[in-house]
């Protein structure tokens, strides 16, 4: 039985798969014929090292505009309307934009700031967002998806 750093690639990777197949420390350690501390130790390396990435981060269609796009469209003109919006980022796109992203995009932008960036803004320019975007809905667009998100 070797330690952690003497086991190959391969015997870590039978470590890794095992261990996600819910096998226990020592079903592992019997199957790869190393130490229960090397499979502790290798497992929680990989858990550690690799961030669990989501595999909806890739489903869907890919996003038209990004977040800061979408927030400096909103600042630049705060009393527009939502089909003025999807005209200029037409205009600024390669891609195309429905009117109920740009819905979308109005109505819930208030509601993403992060806590950072929400200390920096007054009272009275967040009631204005909320009063603009009650104006700019269209009750035709809100219940539609927006497929470019």
């Amino acid at each position: 039985m070797g330690k952690s750093h003497d086991l190959t690639d391969i015997e870590k990777g039978m470590i890794i798969g095992y261990r996600a197949r819910s096998g226990s420390i020592s079903e592992t350690a019997a199957f790869v014929k190393c130490s229960r501390s090397s499979v502790v130790n290798v497992h929680s390396n990989w858990k550690n090292r690799e961030v669990a990435q989501s595999r909806r981060a890739n489903c869907g269609a890919p996003q038209a505009i990004n977040d800061r796009g979408e927030r400096r469209l909103v600042k630049s003109d705060r009393h527009t309307t939502v089909y003025t919006l999807t005209a200029q980022m037409n205009q600024q796109c390669t891609r195309k934009i429905q009117d109920n992203c740009a819905t979308h995009s109005i109505a819930y932008w208030p509601l993403q700031q992060t806590s950072d960036f929400s200390t920096h803004v007054d009272k009275r320019a967040s009631q204005e967002t909320s009063c603009i975007t009650a104006q700019t809905l269209d009750p035709r667009t809100v219940g539609k998806g927006c497929f470019f998100r």
